[in-house]
């Protein structure tokens, strides 16, 4: 794989746990967020997470190109039971 279609995006869940995942731009977010959730051990239900970067919700059906994210992109987990 070209490495120079690889965009690595880092995740923080409430500010502590952190890591990284590579992935293609054309990737789709809810694919890209279900391996971060694995990494860090989050139960993929999506409908209970707030997912952030730079202040908006992102839309999960967007590539990670559309949704504007660049290499080592910082994407916040917040966990929110209420959501």
């Amino acid at each position: 794989m070209d490495k120079s279609k690889n965009i690595n995006l880092d995740f923080t869940y409430n500010g502590k746990t952190k890591t990284t995942i590579q992935c293609g731009k054309d990737e789709l977010m809810r694919n890209v967020i279900e391996k971060g959730m694995n990494k860090l051990g989050i139960s993929e239900n999506l409908e209970k997470l707030l997912i952030v970067f730079c202040g908006k919700k992102l839309d999960l059906n967007f590539s990670v190109e559309g949704s504007g994210l660049k290499n080592n992109s910082n994407i916040d987990i917040i966990y929110d039971g209420f959501f």
